[in-house]
Order: C-alpha cells, then sequence, then structure tokens
C-alpha cells in the first residue's frame, strides 16, 4: 500500500510538471525549430530539435535545463548523417569529424601578438555541417555595381574568438568595396551559435578566424584558392540578376603574413585595399 502512494505520488509530480512546459515552434525560410519553455521562467527546459524544413532532415538535436544546454548534443551532415556531437556537462566533444581533429595549429594570441602556433585543438563552431556557409550565403547579394562594372576582388576580415567561446573584434583586413565588407560584418553579427574555443597545453585561448568573400564573373579563374585554413566564399556572377554562389567552409584560419596580397592586387583589374 506504502509502494502505491508512492507511485501515485510520482504521478502527480510528473503530470504537474509535465503541465509547467509548454512545446514552442520556430520557423524561418529554411529551418524549423522546436523545443519546450517553462511557463513560469521562459527558459528552455527539455528536448530542442533543429530540422531543415526542405527534406525534414534532423541538424541539430539536444537538451535544455533551466536555458542552458545540458548532456550531449548532436549535430547533423545531410541525410541525418552524424557529423559532431559535444558534451556540454563534461565541456568535451564525444564525436569530433576527421577534418577538424587532424588541426594540429593555428592563429592564436600569445601575449599582445596573434601568432601561428601548435594546437591541442582548434576553434570550433557548434552548429550542423556547413552552418555557417549557409549563414554567408544567406546573408549576401552581390552590389549591382560590381556587376554592372564587371568587376573582381577580394574583401578578407578577421575576428576573435575568446577563451570563453565567444566571437569578437571583426576587423577589416582587405577591402574590395565598402558594401561588401558592410555585409560581411552584419554576417558577422548573425552567427550566433556557441564556439569552443581553441586550446593550447589543455588551456583555451584567444584565436584569430578569417573570413573572405571573393566576387568574379562567372568563368573567370579564382584568385583565393580554396584552403583548408579560412571561412572562403566564392559569388559568381553571370548578369547584373544572376549569380552563382560557392562556398569553402573550414575551420582553420590563414596566417595574414602567408597571403601574397601583391599578387592578388595584379590578378585583379579593379581592386581597393
Amino acid at each position: 500500500m506504502r509502494f502505491l502512494v508512492l507511485s501515485i505520488a510520482v504521478i502527480f509530480y510528473l503530470s504537474g510538471f509535465s503541465q509547467e512546459l509548454k512545446t514552442k515552434k520556430v520557423t524561418t525560410a529554411n529551418f524549423k525549430e522546436i523545443f519546450t519553455v517553462d511557463k513560469t521562467t521562459q527558459l528552455e527546459s527539455g528536448d530542442y530539435l533543429k530540422i531543415d524544413k526542405k527534406s525534414k532532415d534532423t541538424l541539430i538535436s539536444g537538451t535544455y535545463i533551466n536555458g542552458v544546454k545540458s548532456g550531449i548534443w548532436r549535430y547533423f551532415s545531410k541525410g541525418n548523417q552524424l557529423w559532431m556531437t559535444y558534451n556540454f556537462d563534461q565541456k568535451k566533444f564525444e564525436k569530433l569529424p576527421e577534418e577538424i581533429s587532424r588541426i594540429d595549429s593555428f592563429i592564436v594570441k600569445k601575449e599582445d601578438s596573434f601568432l601561428y602556433e601548435k594546437v591541442d585543438s582548434p576553434p570550433v563552431y557548434l552548429g550542423f555541417k556547413d552552418e555557417v556557409e549557409q549563414i554567408v550565403i544567406a546573408n549576401f547579394d552581390i552590389p549591382k555595381a560590381i556587376m554592372e562594372k564587371r568587376l573582381s576582388g577580394i574583401s578578407i576580415a578577421s575576428f576573435v574568438v575568446d577563451s570563453n567561446g565567444k566571437m569578437k573584434n571583426f576587423n577589416r583586413v582587405m577591402v574590395f568595396t565598402t558594401e561588401v565588407m558592410t555585409q560581411m560584418e552584419q554576417t558577422f553579427n548573425r552567427i550566433k551559435g556557441d564556439w569552443v574555443p581553441a586550446k593550447v597545453n589543455g588551456n583555451p585561448v584567444e584565436s584569430q578566424v578569417l573570413l573572405v568573400y571573393e566576387i568574379k564573373p562567372s568563368g573567370s579563374k579564382n584568385l583565393f584558392p580554396d584552403d583548408p585554413k579560412s571561412i572562403i566564399a566564392h559569388f559568381q556572377y553571370f548578369g547584373v540578376t544572376e549569380t552563382k554562389r560557392s562556398m569553402g567552409y573550414v575551420t582553420r584560419t590563414v596566417p595574414i603574413g602567408d597571403i601574397d596580397f601583391s599578387k592578388m592586387r595584379s590578378n585583379s583589374k579593379r581592386f581597393s585595399k
């Protein structure tokens, strides 16, 4: 009888708890997010799903407790293929793609400078595969004046991922046009996800990431080759209203000293710093 009373009490407790949660759905042009919110605190609590609206694939799954990500979160590539997993309780990766795990050097802060150094691990954006490149594509339009004049050029910006995994210090490194750079900065401000900071000797450190936009007429050669050290976006245009976008999203940076800026200028008929 005592066991029965306890069981009934537990059922009523769990029932009362479930009534404190409400399911929310947030839908954008490409994605649907489904999660539960505590009615009292208005904080996320319980399971979270991010789904591709077109393919219906699961992109991200995890759990919130009082508005904080908890336990193991899973991040997927196309076709519901598991890409990486991160344990928020233990602050470590359970699964990391080889393209990231093999990276052993990065631009990190050493004293007052950013230098290319050996690292335990690079900074990693916690998102589904190619999430950052989709953010870049969704938030950039080639300025009409560039297409009308059939210009080619490269814009390069850098930003810092600090030791807490927060993005900061957007910096203009090379400017093709101010309109392109303005859009790049707006995209930077729209990347809202979590980063795991770079680590050196087991300690989180600040690191510097490069963001590169190359714009050119269709059929012309790339001025900035794809490289497994940068976030690179190649944008081609066919006419004033037609564009083609090809992305090279990677997770490392190119040391600024390694870039041959003079060669880029000679290959671009219209290029201004």
